[in-house]
């Protein structure tokens, strides 16, 4: 809690948090007091960390009663025509008690995740209109949380991204739901990065060695098609371009010219995987080598089993059937199979 709160907020905090689940009405009844006297993340202490032996509080009821508190303000400072919050944060305190919550939870809950991606959202957005100086932290939470968190559920958010300007985010969105050729479109064409579009086919290519191929396509399918763009992403990534397929996507006004530095990176690559495949090829004869040496050494050691061979196993010490299946130890000795087995 801050160093700046009075003795008695303090005492009133302590006092609510202790009343717990039974008393939700009178807590969230008094909370106004707190979270007017207080800064957004001392008054949420009331709803969090609740005392041994007391029931916590609806994290859903609170969740709700936060969001009116927070609308209201947000309405209040609207109307008035004011830029700025009461408190200098980027937050609000629904925002901090998801925070919170999602914080403590032991498995992710997707409801919880989108919730809190809906609250960001729809702040940046309240920010946005007031031209309020928090909106660009807001968005930086906003990217980060849709960019590594694991739980929420991406075509439940898609729809509330499509119609903003949130690009990144969206592009993000579409991502997690696997549609990487529309990710792709808006880097190239609607925020026309070429350096986020081929990072971004970085990150994916170990899952989906095809990305590439689909960012060509991207470029090439732009009217009028990119050449330019798509002969630099074939020079910087010859590797994982099948030449072939590549070539044949490109249009019949490209010249040799466009390739040339392209043509010499994959024929010094072939040349390479070539030399590559000659010393593995190498190598795998030599191993085979060895193992036929083995093969035939082992081959040379047998045994002679006659009428009177018996089991070595002290607990058999019976002869051998003449299609019977043995077993020869490292010391010489002969087993029935089966008594070998039961060893």
């Amino acid at each position: 809690l801050s160093p700046s709160r009075s003795p008695h907020m303090a005492k009133m905090i302590e006092y609510l948090r202790k009343l717990g689940k039974p008393y939700s009405k009178v807590v969230l009844k008094y909370a106004t007091v707190v979270i007017q006297s207080c800064s957004p993340h001392d008054a949420i202490s009331v709803f969090i960390d609740s005392p041994v032996g007391t029931e916590p509080l609806d994290p859903m009821e609170v969740l709700e009663y936060l969001e009116k508190r927070d609308e209201a303000v947000i309405k209040a400072c609207v109307k008035s025509g004011s830029s700025t919050l009461p408190q200098d944060d980027d937050t609000t305190l629904a925002i901090l008690f998801i925070h919170n919550l999602i914080a403590s939870e032991e498995i992710g809950n997707p409801v919880l995740h989108n919730k809190l991606v809906i609250l960001l959202l729809q702040f940046y957005m309240h920010l946005c209109a007031m031209e309020a100086p928090q909106h660009d932290n807001v968005r930086k939470q906003l990217f980060q949380f849709l960019r590594y968190s694991k739980h929420y559920v991406a075509r439940e958010l898609a729809p509330h991204f499509k119609s903003t300007e949130l690009h990144e985010e969206y592009a993000v969105i579409l991502a997690r739901m696997g549609r990487h050729r529309d990710a792709l479109k808006i880097y190239t064409h609607t925020l026309k990065s070429h350096k986020h579009a081929r990072e971004y086919c970085e990150m994916v290519y170990p899952q989906n060695p095809d990305i590439f191929v689909m960012l060509l396509e991207t470029y090439l399918q732009e009217n009028p098609p990119n050449i330019s763009q798509a002969v630099q992403l074939l020079q910087n990534h010859p590797s994982k371009l099948p030449p072939e397929a590549a070539l044949e996507m490109l249009p019949g006004e490209t010249t040799f010219s466009h390739l040339q530095n392209y043509v010499g990176s994959v024929l010094t690559l072939q040349q390479t995987r070539n030399r590559q495949n000659k010393i593995i090829l190498q190598l795998m004869r030599k191993e085979h080598l060895k193992a036929m040496v083995e093969k035939k050494r082992l081959e040379r050691k047998h045994v002679i089993i006659t009428r009177d061979t018996v089991c070595a196993n002290p607990n058999c010490q019976r002869r051998f059937q003449r299609d019977g299946a043995f077993a020869r130890l490292p010391n010489g000795d002969i087993m029935h199979y089966a008594c070998y087995e039961k060893q």
